[in-house]
């Protein structure tokens, strides 16, 4: 019951010195992220968010991707892009974030594999809980440029359709990370 009361009694000093750190030039701190929705379908992302000044940021995105639900599938992305925040000045609000990505799918049982480029812009709102913790969302347009190799099995050749991974799709997502000095 001691600890208890003394951690109540310490809490405020805690909070203050994280505002008060929070009072530091912007550019200095960055941020690790993952994103829970596409962990739930098999990709693996982690993104390392680095400011530059008070309204932009460079983000780089890696992804691990393992669908073994839908075949043989595993591969990898990587990612960048440049996050402009619009009218907060602190890393936090809304966003416009221009990227370019590859992404790299290999099905190892029918010796298959997808290569797509692809480029768009996001827009997204950032919120900063405790100057430390940090939950974004974002949305948008992603036009892909690619190819898709058709392979063959052992004894019998893949009958589905296979060509250009060309086209406009949607980027969308949410991610939660730790900002850092």
């Amino acid at each position: 019951m001691k600890y208890f009361l003394l951690g109540i009694l310490l809490l405020p000093i805690y909070l203050h010195a994280q505002i008060n750190e929070g009072n530091q030039d912007i550019f200095t701190f960055k941020e690790i992220k993952i994103n829970p929705i596409y962990s739930g379908i098999g990709i693996a992302q982690i993104q390392f968010e680095k400011f530059q000044n008070n309204t932009r940021s460079l983000n780089v995105v890696v992804n691990y991707i393992n669908l073994g639900y839908w075949g043989n599938n595993t591969g990898f992305g990587i990612g960048i892009g440049q996050r402009n925040y619009l009218k907060e000045k602190n890393g936090t609000g809304y966003f416009v974030e221009p990227f370019g990505s590859y992404f790299y799918l290999e099905n190892r049982g029918a010796k298959q594999s997808t290569n797509t480029l692809s480029t768009g812009a996001v827009l997204g709102r950032k919120w900063l809980l405790f100057n430390r913790l940090s939950f974004d969302v974002y949305l948008g347009p992603s036009l892909n440029f690619g190819f898709m190799k058709e392979g063959t099995q052992s004894t019998q050749k893949i009958d589905y359709w296979v060509g250009p991974m060309n086209g406009i799709f949607a980027r969308f997502g949410c991610s939660m990370g730790y900002r850092f000095n």
